[in-house]
């Protein structure tokens, strides 16, 4: 199991590794190019000094239009033929605001209305795309301005440019979700989860592990839900601070529910001081790390680590099953180390996707341990049942004896054997009477209950009376009972009596 989960690693890792480091086919990038920031008192573009005291010269990433607007300008380059493009080409801006853009001083269009206030802003969507007209954009130098505000946003992030440059035209939603559409294939496996374990704790089978992991599953299907909806939905710029917060809430979430998990299931020393001092230190992370990409790693990874603490500690005192655990959660270490983004976006839940498979097949096998108990008690219940219900049968059915022309009433559980003598029946009782019966051995036989077993051709025992069974050398037996009787059994029928006795 360890071998192949390392495998399933290595699998995940290459393809991950190598889309991570791999440029988009014919998106020229813009975020390489330094840009002039200024503070916008008006919102008419020839109003605008970009030689201004107040401007400023910065990198991309840093330009900050949050709660306030701006101006922004930069020239790129454009390689010769690029402009030429069969098909319509677009100016992606993915960026924490409402924006108006300028290409080589002519208006590419809006997105959502930029404002110098909240009141005056229309918040545009998160991702958006402008289209470029053919002859637009020329090989060689191109100037691109732009005015952005966002005054909506609900959370000051310390990057809030994502993406920005010039791409084959269509919907920003498509190009987001080719990013994450692999990870839409374990979403029904986090369904499953969650109606596989939830009905169990419905049944009461299990009840806090059961929820553990369903609550696990939601958090899971949560997380990818977050994640994806920028590629379902060209959401307004002020939600996807709501998404972040959905994303940091869920993964924090996951990441409990797998320290709770592992504390259920391996019960090692300290694990109370484990549970406190990881809780304790995941919320120190998400408070004070910085970004929530790296917000969000910590909360899984934090309560991760301290289960891979337990589990680890579990494996050391002979747990077979800790060692699975231990190497599902130091695979999400490896992966957070060797492409910490693709890990976010794919890895995690794929891996995700392994462990709760990986606990259903546990799980599964404990259930199936359990109802297989179940179903022998409820076995031993009913046989125990039904020699109950067949001894008070016994005790309440009786045999009518005819002897000299008299006719009398005893019990069948009172006959410890009985013996032919030709058309009589010599009856042996427990209270050590003997009494004759005019009847033949095989009559006497249709009338007795399923506790008398025919031994031998001419005797009958009461089973429950059966105290031992001797062999003798020459391959006969004999019974001895509880009242003191010894009768003999034929060798034909001692495999027939061995039988009769194991269920007795």
């Amino acid at each position: 199991m360890i071998r192949l989960l390392s495998l399933l690693v290595v699998f995940l890792l290459l393809p991950m590794a190598q889309a991570a480091t791999t440029p988009e086919d014919g998106y020229l990038v813009l975020t390489r190019e330094e840009m002039t920031v200024c503070p916008a008192s008006s919102l008419e573009i020839g109003n605008v000094d970009f030689e201004a005291a107040a401007c400023e010269q910065m990198n991309a990433w840093d330009m900050d239009p949050q709660r306030h607007a701006i101006w922004v300008r930069t020239e790129f380059e454009v390689p010769v033929g690029y402009d030429e493009a069969s098909a319509p080409l677009g100016l992606f801006l993915s960026i924490k605001a409402s924006s108006e853009v300028w290409l080589n001083g002519a208006p590419l269009g809006r997105n959502g209305m930029p404002g110098l206030s909240a009141s005056t802003e229309v918040a545009g969507r998160q991702d958006a795309v402008f289209f470029i007209p053919p002859g637009a954009l020329r090989a060689g130098q191109n100037e691109l301005v732009i005015l952005m505000s966002g005054h909506h946003s609900l959370i000051r992030l310390a990057h809030p440019l994502h993406v920005a440059g010039i791409a084959p035209y269509g919907p920003p939603r498509f190009r987001m979700i080719s990013k994450y559409w692999l990870s839409l294939l374990t979403f029904g496996l986090f369904l499953a989860g969650f109606l596989y374990f939830g009905s169990f704790a419905a049944l009461g089978q299990d009840r806090f592990g059961s929820l553990i992991l369903a609550a696990a599953s939601v958090a899971a299907g949560g997380q990818l839900l977050s994640e994806v909806s920028r590629g379902l939905w060209s959401y307004p710029y002020w939600f996807q601070d709501v998404r972040l917060v959905l994303l940091l809430f869920f993964a924090g979430s996951f990441g409990l529910t797998m320290l709770a998990h592992t504390a259920h299931r391996f019960a090692v020393p300290r694990r109370g001081w484990i549970i406190a001092g990881t809780v304790v230190l995941t919320l120190l992370m998400i408070i004070y790390a910085g970004g929530f990409d790296r917000k969000t790693m910590l909360a899984i990874m934090t309560p991760c680590l301290g289960a891979a603490v337990m589990a680890g500690m579990a494996a050391f005192r002979g747990d077979s099953e800790a060692r699975y655990h231990l190497a599902a959660f130091l695979s999400f270490l490896v992966l957070v180390v060797v492409a910490p983004f693709i890990f976010l976006d794919i890895g995690f839940y794929f891996l995700v996707a392994g462990l709760l498979g990986f606990l259903f097949l546990v799980q599964a096998r404990a259930y199936r341990a359990i109802s297989l108990e179940q179903q022998e008690t409820e076995r031993r219940r009913h046989q125990l049942e039904q020699a109950l219900k067949e001894r008070e049968q016994t005790e309440a059915a009786s045999i009518t004896i005819r002897s000299n022309g008299r006719m009398q009433k005893v019990k069948a559980a009172e006959i410890a054997s009985a013996s032919g003598a030709g058309d009589y029946v010599e009856l042996h009782l427990t209270t050590g009477e003997e009494m004759l019966h005019s009847a033949t051995l095989n009559a006497l036989e249709a009338e007795l209950p399923g506790q008398f077993l025919r031994v031998h051709r001419s005797h009958i025992v009461n089973t429950h009376l059966i105290a031992e069974l001797r062999r003798l050398p020459s391959g006969t037996g004999e019974l001895v009972l509880s009242s003191g009787h010894q009768v003999p059994v034929s060798k034909r029928i001692m495999p027939r009596v061995r039988e009769a006795l194991d269920a007795v």
